[in-house]
């Protein structure tokens, strides 16, 4: 036997090497059969260990795509990089390696690539979009421009993302591992946990946070996906996301839509969301404030991808009026994790937009004049980076707020951020219940003590969305009496953000239509008056002079008693949300400075005093 293999030694190699390409090709099988289940975790080792013992083009491709799906962006590069090379190389890997390249912050390379698919591909225009997103990515300016961050202190090796503040700590999901558990199977996709909610409380006394437990036994489902919460003002009513109980016809547990109301330490009535169908993934909800609207992320039909989608409900109790969010807001890309502000903008994250690379943080807002969303501003660094930047909630005052990353290296991480030199989490999670600073009214030094009162909501609602603006399009600067120029409000937040904004400059105030023996605030003005309380926060230097002017006809002294009633009306609102009257005057001058001058009532048409019956903002620096 000795001598039968001596004498048959050359031809060894060559029957090894059979043999190898029968377990490679056994192994590139077994790894397809998993990709082709979407189970990328499961797939990686597989991939990995045949490519060690034969070269495939298409193993590759398969393994590199695995990477991406996996959030490991360093991996997918180096490979792609290699896939790209071969003749036999599919168009769509010059796109994937682009990504990468891009979310790497490997900008000029990843436009060579983006550029290259276009080539291949000269109908699909979002690479080109993509690869004119790499030339933007200097001038992209902070949204926030005093904005501190840090790591949540219980980040674990695991995904932890979409954060939201709930009665004294913060909830989030994730899919760290979480003990054993009889029947208990492993995600797929991840080959981890399935994703639970978490909950981890604000300890005021040490002001940091305690380790993170379960949130709700009866929420977090075994072997489910639970997953993106969102509560109502009052945090009595949750939304949330969790695969279907039974598969569609494509053999898929679809992501749906639930709702649940508190009980005490418990939720009752638990129901999903009427209107989600099973063939459709829902995911990542956004409540406003009265739990009345919805927003969410769905692929069921729009710009492509994955949209942004509204629902509202009805008297019934019944959801309807889906609707997508529109071109605007929505890409042929991918549009999630929206999270809707009581002020009224609207953040979600975008592979579409002009970005940084991955997924971007965006906001929006909606025009009540115009009825339409207003085109989506990049919040920017710190918030954006090159990698997936997502979930972000922010606190009602503005001033503090978390977001989801994975810029500390392919799995998502929390960050916890606040707003000038102060990290002061105690008042959000407890916040104080004292009477609040003095306000000035009018022009006199008079004071106005008022208690302070829970925030009022101003969500997007039918009432405040369905109002038609009853100025003209004739440009306020045509009339007479006006010695600074005003332009409107809707304009003030992109001049704050890009530094056109100068002093003494006025803007009026399209929502405030008072009838005219009206006092309380029109709904849809305190939209106007949430993003002007913002902007204290966010702009430390900026100073508001608001004037509440009136018709001109009647009593001079009747006219002034009436706009310092509703300046009253403003001055409270303010002191609901906590704002700075150090950098706030509101005063109310009657019919001193009319638009028309109509000395007589029937001298001014309603068209004329509805144009004098108006509310202004001065800002100054």
């Amino acid at each position: 036997m000795l001598q039968i293999f001596f004498e048959n030694k050359k031809n060894i190699l060559p029957i090894l090497a059979c043999l190898f390409c029968l377990s490679a090709n056994a192994q590139f099988d077994k790894a397809n059969d998993e990709f082709n289940k979407k189970k990328y975790a499961a797939a990686v080792p597989l991939y990995e260990a045949g490519l060690k013992e034969k070269t495939s083009n298409l193993a590759a491709g398969r393994l590199a795509f695995c990477y991406r799906m996996l959030n490991q962006t360093e991996k997918a590069e180096a490979l792609y990089a290699e896939v790209v090379k071969s003749e036999k190389a599919k168009n769509d890997a010059s796109f994937f390696y682009a990504e990468a390249l891009m979310s790497n912050g490997k900008y000029a390379e990843a436009k060579t690539w983006f550029l290259k698919y276009h080539e291949l591909e000269p109908s699909d225009s979002t690479a080109f979009a993509r690869a004119a997103a790499c030339d933007l990515v200097p001038n992209i300016q902070p949204y926030f421009r005093n904005l501190k961050m840090e790591e949540f202190p219980f980040n674990s090796e695991a995904d932890d993302n979409t954060p939201a503040f709930w009665f004294g700590g913060l909830v989030f999901t994730s899919d760290r591992a979480s003990g054993a558990a009889l029947l208990k199977e492993k995600s797929d996709w991840t080959g981890r946990d399935f994703l639970k909610l978490y909950f981890s409380e604000f300890d005021s006394s040490a002001n940091t946070f305690s380790e993170p437990k379960s949130f709700s036994g009866k929420l977090n489902e075994l072997n489910k996906n639970t997953a993106n919460a969102s509560f109502s003002k009052d945090w009595e009513t949750i939304f949330f996301s969790r695969n279907s109980t039974t598969p569609n016809k494509k053999d898929e547990y679809t992501l749906q839509l639930f709702t649940a109301e508190r009980a005490g330490n418990r939720w009752k009535n638990e129901e999903k969301l009427d209107f989600c169908k099973p063939e459709l993934n829902y995911m990542h909800p956004a409540a406003t404030p009265n739990g009345q609207r919805v927003f969410f992320a769905s692929n069921g039909g729009g710009q492509g991808g994955f949209d942004i989608f509204t629902a509202e409900k009805n008297h019934r109790g019944e959801w309807r009026r889906v609707q997508n969010l529109g071109a605007i807001v929505n890409t042929p890309s991918h549009e999630a994790f929206p999270y809707f502000h009581p002020d009224g903008r609207l953040f979600f994250c975008s592979k579409g937009h002009a970005g940084f690379g991955g997924f971007d943080v965006f906001v929006t807002r909606f025009d009540s004049v115009k009825m339409e969303w207003q085109p989506p501003v990049n919040l920017g660094r710190p918030i954006n980076s090159s990698l997936d930047d997502l979930g972000f909630y922010l606190a009602p005052n503005d001033s503090t707020g978390a977001f989801t990353s994975g810029r500390s290296g392919g799995d998502d991480d929390l960050y916890l951020f606040w707003l000038g030199e102060t990290k002061n989490l105690a008042q959000i999670f407890y916040p104080k219940t004292e009477n609040q600073p003095a306000a000035e009214i009018s022009e006199t030094s008079e004071k106005l003590e008022i208690e302070k009162k829970k925030p009022l909501e101003t969500p997007i609602s039918k009432d405040s969305t369905t109002q038609t603006n009853q100025f003209t399009n004739s440009p306020i600067s045509q009339f007479p009496n006006f010695p600074i120029t005003q332009s409107p409000f809707s304009t003030l937040d992109t001049a704050l953000q890009n530094g056109s904004a100068k002093t003494g400059s006025i803007y009026f105030l399209e929502n405030f239509k008072y009838d005219s023996s009206e006092i309380e605030i029109p709904a849809a003005a305190k939209i106007d008056l949430d993003s002007l309380a913002v902007w204290l926060v966010r702009y430390p230097n900026l100073k508001l002079e608001i004037t509440v002017h009136t018709e001109t006809g009647g009593q001079p002294k009747s006219l002034f008693a009436h706009s310092k009633s509703r300046a009253t009306e403003i001055a409270k609102y303010f002191l609901e949300k906590n704002s700075d009257f150090n950098r706030l005057k509101i005063k109310g001058l009657g019919g001193k400075k009319p638009i028309f001058d109509c000395p007589k009532k029937e001298d001014c048409p309603p068209e004329m005093d509805l144009k004098n019956r108006r509310v202004e903002v001065k800002i100054e620096f």
